[in-house]
């Protein structure tokens, strides 16, 4: 029993840029967690797997020869100081292993009396029969870019050439693929439901099998990312009994006896925003708060991803010295509007260093999903969205929602709205856009019409989408914070009764209404510090 903090167990898990995510390592995990034991991760790329394990003389535990090699493997120290650690491979081998050399009382048993051999079956049985139903809708987003490191990647998608032509074409929510699995996760349930008491497989007391159903729900959780539309799903199933096991796993994740590793310092350094420490936005200053279409997708993007920040509020006449003072770039081509808000800065991992400077909303956005990854930080940009969210928020901006502007930006120049300073800046430098306004924009008028034709053309392309009031169906993405900043604004300048807003909320039966509902959640459910 050598295993110290000064010289941990090793668990070996697979490389990406998310952390730990394989079901099979995650149960190694929790076995450590579970019985008090302290380690530290080494983190392999998958095709540095089987060179690492046959260097150290471990055994073949896959009988398929592109995948002769799997991890977890433990390294147990000796507790000869020149001795050689003992290897251990397979989730459920380790569990056994560990039980024998670290027993109860003085460690917790994984296995309850006399039911090793049963848990052996049934943990299998689950992975094979029912975890592993949901493979086919995971394995292609751990194939996706971006998930592993390249290599690994590269190999993953090689080894598992043949598998992926035997995949489902459809397997959304709602599919045939779906249903099945939902019957066979239901058919388990309900096997487990037999049990008097207790909602894990043994009844009262966690046990291995329940590593298992948590390596697969985890598993789901660190691949979907964003809104978690499957695990969502899954969660309900049974009055939410996996819901319920799912919070009993994670206490057990996050009881970690996990010591630090190299990767941890990284993400520690690289992911710095902390209430103490603030992401700072910068807004437009008025007498009103929040108001410009532009900065309001930031705070959305900002409050999505549940990152803590601060508001500096600058007048219109400021905003140009002060990001030419920090060294940023010009971010607009016309000669009297050259620097524009929103900026942000994000502090320095180095309590002596400088904050890492960004401007514009979509440039913002890319920047946070890159900084504060997934699973840990919520997704902007769902996986593969990002060029076509681009184009979408900016032609939604120029050809759709810019329309309102000859009935915005005179009200955001009217006397009492901006500071005197910040009004005088707005008006000359729009002077020549005011000229070019229509004369008559109310509601009934041609114009009115003009905006109203482009918005029924915005709101029927994205009917298309099968169900869901967002961009993308049913999950909120980048380019509803482009729709939400201009209903914001509408609402902001207007004021009083809000005729122009109550017109554009009876549009396509309500919509646009309907998606204001969940932006405005989203705004009130934000992460600014006083």
């Amino acid at each position: 029993m050598a295993a110290t903090k000064e010289n941990p167990i090793i668990l070996y898990d697979i490389l990406s840029k998310h952390g730990t995510w394989s079901p099979n390592t995650y149960k190694a995990r929790l076995t450590l967690n579970h019985k008090r034991l302290p380690y530290r991760v080494e983190y392999l790329s998958y095709p540095d797997i089987a060179p690492k394990l046959k260097e150290l003389g471990v055994r073949a535990t896959n009988p398929a020869p592109f995948i002769a090699y799997t991890l977890p493997m433990i390294a147990d120290p000796s507790p000869d100081p020149n001795g050689n650690p003992t290897y251990v491979v397979e989730s459920f081998d380790i569990a056994v292993y560990l039980d024998k050399t670290y027993p109860a009382p003085k460690y917790p048993a994984v296995f309850p009396p006399g039911t090793r051999a049963i848990q052996k079956i049934t943990s299998e049985l689950f992975m094979n029969e029912v975890g592993y139903t949901l493979l086919p809708a995971l394995v292609t987003l751990t194939a996706r870019p971006g998930f592993l490191d390249e290599r690994g990647r590269e190999y993953f998608l090689k080894t598992r050439e043949e598998y992926f032509k035997r995949i489902p074409t459809d397997t959304s929510i709602g599919s045939k693929f779906w249903g099945d699995a939902h019957e066979k996760w239901n058919w388990f349930g309900e096997v487990l439901d037999l049990n008097e008491e207790g909602l894990f497989v043994t009844g009262k007391q966690i046990s291995f099998t329940d590593f298992a159903i948590g390596g697969v729900i985890s598993f789901l959780r660190c691949l979907e990312e964003g809104d978690m539309r499957m695990w969502r799903e899954v969660s309900g199933w049974q009055g939410g009994r996996w819901a319920r096991l799912w919070t009993e796993i994670e206490k057990l994740e996050k009881d970690s006896t996990e010591c630090p590793t190299t990767l941890h310092l990284i993400r520690a350094c690289t992911m710095t925003a902390t209430n103490d420490n603030p992401i700072i936005l910068y807004d437009v200053l008025s007498k009103h708060g929040t108001w410009s279409p532009n900065t309001y997708k930031t705070r959305l993007t900002l409050n999505y991803k549940r990152l803590p920040y601060r508001v500096e509020y600058i007048s219109y006449p400021d905003i140009a010295p002060k990001l030419k003072e920090l060294g940023v770039r010009a971010t607009n081509p016309t000669s009297y509007i050259t620097y524009t808000l929103p900026m942000i800065a994000d502090p320095s991992p180095d309590p002596n260093g400088e904050p890492t400077y960004v401007v514009e909303s979509f440039d913002i956005a890319v920047y946070l999903d890159k900084t504060y990854p997934t699973p840990k930080y919520p997704a902007l940009f769902p996986p593969g969205t990002r060029a076509v969210q681009k184009i979408t928020s900016d032609l939604y901006m120029n050809q759709v929602g810019y329309m309102f502007l000859p009935i915005i930006l005179p009200l955001v120049g009217r006397a009492g709205f901006l500071d005197e300073p910040g009004r005088q800046h707005f008006l000359k430098a729009r002077e020549e856009a005011f000229k070019r306004f229509p004369l008559d924009t109310s509601i009934g008028s041609k114009y009115w019409g003009d905006i109203h034709e482009k918005w029924k053309w915005f709101g029927e392309v994205l009917d298309l989408n099968e169900k869901g009031p967002f961009v993308t169906g049913e999950r909120i993405s980048f380019t509803d914070f482009a729709i939400g900043g201009i209903i914001s604004a509408l609402r902001r300048v207007e004021g009083g009764e809000m005729r122009i807003w109550n017109a554009i909320s009876e549009w396509q039966g309500g919509r646009w209404a309907r998606l204001w509902v969940e932006i405005e959640k989203l705004e009130n459910d934000s992460t600014e510090l006083a």
